[in-house]
């Protein structure tokens, strides 16, 4: 049995429309790293259905601000929705809110003009995403530490090469059992741990992105 003490946050399959990463693919890579992946596709959970364990479940919603995170959902949650209702939904479904990129100028994360009191109900900052910058990445963890926010990490891997970028570490190894399936001892393990971010993603894996995306519309 493998042993697994890394979690990556965010992690794109074939159902996403940038990404054409295949399921047992992305599973392999993640085992080979030790890692637990973390299944955010964008607007979709047609993944979840057929994805290896172990893994956690999750869907990227693009709301009228930007992108939240709903982790350990099982219903698809409408895109373009607002942020108050996209956290309401997520908590109906017993999820977790994970706030990825959330300062990033380029995506329009959702701490540029979305209302602070209604961010700091967040459970987990995204303070490393594998395709943002030093910058942006170091607002959402000051966002983060003032609000005494969990942190949380996350490759944002469109492609099987930025697997593992960026993730964070646990001292004692994850319980695969409960880590599926348990948001509260999901959180109960963040706070015993520790953001990594090995590199960031090159300009040729963005651009495969953009192209795989074009491809899919053709």
């Amino acid at each position: 049995m493998n042993s697994y003490k890394k979690i990556d946050f965010h992690i794109h399959t074939k159902y996403s429309p940038d990404s054409d990463s295949r399921l047992q693919d992305i599973h392999r890579v993640s085992r080979s790293k030790g890692i637990i992946p973390t299944i955010t596709d964008h607007n979709t959970l047609k993944a979840l259905k057929h994805t290896p364990k172990p893994f956690i479940p999750g869907e990227e919603i693009k709301t009228e601000l930007g992108d939240v995170i709903g982790l350990y959902i099982n219903e698809v949650i409408p895109k373009r929705l607002s942020v108050d209702e996209t956290f309401d939904r997520i908590r109906n479904q017993d999820g977790l809110v994970y706030l990825p990129h959330m300062f990033d100028l380029i995506r329009r994360g959702v701490g540029l003009k979305g209302d602070k009191n209604t961010l700091k109900k967040a459970d987990i900052i995204e303070i490393l995403n594998g395709r943002s910058n030093d910058a942006f990445d170091g607002r959402a963890k000051i966002f983060a530490k003032a609000n005494k926010l969990l942190n949380g990490a996350g490759s944002d891997a469109h492609n099987l090469s930025e697997i593992g970028n960026c993730y964070m570490e646990f001292k004692k190894e994850i319980n695969i059992g409960k880590i599926q399936n348990d948001p509260k001892y999901l959180l109960k393990l963040l706070k015993n741990s520790k953001p990594i971010c090995k590199k960031r993603s090159s300009l040729l894996e963005r651009l495969r992105t953009k192209w795989i995306k074009l491809k899919k519309k053709i």
